[in-house]
C-alpha cells in the first residue's frame, strides 16, 4: 500500500535529547533511576527499561526520590517543581535535568513574568509540565473552562501562558473565553514549535491522501492533539491514532480500502518504530 510519510515526524528535539542521555548515563553509572516516564510512549520506556533504567512511580514524587540513593536519579523531558530537586538534594540523591530545553525557557518566562503579573495557564492538570508550571508562584491559575471569571485575579492584564503539548484548538477556545473576562490579557500561549509544527500538517495533508495513521501513545498529550487536529481538519479522512503496528493490525482492511496512507507522528515514537511501521503498511 502506498504510504506517504510526514515530516516532522518522530522524536523532536526535547525527547530526543532525554532518551539518548538516559541510555547513555545508564551506561555510565551502575544503577540509573528515572522519576516517572521520561517520555510518553510504553515502546520507549519498556527500551530504556531493557537498558537498566529504573523507573519510579506508583506514588508521591517527594516519597520516591529517596529510593534513588544509591544511583542516579534522572528528571525527564517534561519538567518538574522545583521541590523534586530540593528533596533530592536534603536526600542526598545524585542528580541530572532533562527537562526539555524549550520547557525550560517557559518555566523560566513564568518565573520572571509572575513577579509582575497573575498569569492564567491552561494544561493538563496533573501532568509534569503544568505541576512545574503551577509550583512556580502562587499567582499562576489553571486555567478550568467556564470558571475564569471566578479566579482570584486582581491584575488588569494577567498573562496567558500553556502547556508546551496543548492542541491550537485548546488554546483558542481558552483564548476567546479569557479575553472576554480580561479583555487587557497579554497573550502568550503557544505550543512548542515541534507540537505546533506536527498540528500545522493536519491542515496541508496531500491532497490524494485517503486515511492517515498517527502514531504515539494513548498517554501523550501531544499525540493525542494532534489526532484530533488531523479529525478536525479533515472530516472525510479514515482516521486512527496506534502505538505501533499490532495496533494497527485491526485496521488493516479499512485501511487497504483508504489508501494512499499519510504516516504521521507524535513527539515520542522512536525513529525505529516509524520504521517498522512504515515496513507493515508497505506491505499491506
Amino acid at each position: 500500500m502506498e504510504t506517504i510519510i510526514a515530516s516532522p515526524i518522530s522524536f523532536c528535539g526535547g525527547v530526543k535529547h532525554a532518551v539518548e542521555e538516559a541510555r547513555r548515563l545508564s551506561q555510565r553509572y551502575p544503577k540509573v533511576y528515572m522519576l516517572f516516564a521520561p517520555v510518553h510512549n510504553e515502546e520507549v520506556v519498556s527500551s530504556l527499561k531493557k537498558d537498566g533504567l529504573v523507573l519510579l512511580e506508583g506514588a508521591a514524587a517527594l516519597d520516591l526520590i529517596p529510593e534513588a540513593q544509591d544511583g542516579l536519579l534522572l528528571f525527564g523531558a517534561h519538567g518538574h517543581p522545583l521541590a523534586y530537586e530540593e528533596k533530592a538534594i536534603e536526600e542526598g540523591v545524585e542528580f541530572v535535568d532533562l527537562t526539555c530545553p524549550y520547557v525550560r525557557r517557559i518555566l523560566e518566562a513564568l518565573r520572571e513574568e509572575s513577579q509582575n503579573h497573575d498569569i492564567i495557564y491552561l494544561g493538563e492538570e496533573g501532568h509534569q509540565e503544568c505541576l512545574a508550571a503551577l509550583s512556580i508562584s502562587k499567582r499562576i491559575f489553571l486555567y478550568k473552562e467556564g470558571t475564569t471569571n471566578k479566579l482570584p485575579i486582581k491584575d488588569q492584564s494577567p498573562i496567558f501562558r500553556c502547556q508546551t503539548t496543548m492542541s491550537l484548538e485548546e488554546i483558542e477556545k481558552a483564548r476567546g473565553e479569557i479575553l472576554s473576562v480580561f479583555p487587557n490579557a497579554i497573550d502568550r500561549a503557544a505550543p512548542c514549535p515541534a507540537t505546533q509544527a506536527r498540528q500545522e500538517l493536519s491542515r496541508h495533508l496531500p491532497k490524494n491522501v485517503r486515511s492517515a495513521v498517527v502514531l504515539g501513545s494513548a498517554t501523550s498529550r501531544n499525540t493525542l492533539s494532534l489526532y484530533e487536529a488531523v479529525k478536525k481538519e479533515n472530516p472525510d479522512l479514515f482516521v486512527i491514532r496506534a502505538l505501533d503496528e499490532k495496533e494497527i493490525e485491526p485496521y488493516a482492511d479499512e485501511l487497504r480500502q483508504h489508501a494512499p496512507v499519510y504516516l504521521m507522528s507524535g513527539a515520542s515514537s522512536a525513529p525505529e518504530t516509524i520504521k517498522r511501521v512504515q515496513e507493515y503498511l508497505e506491505s499491506l
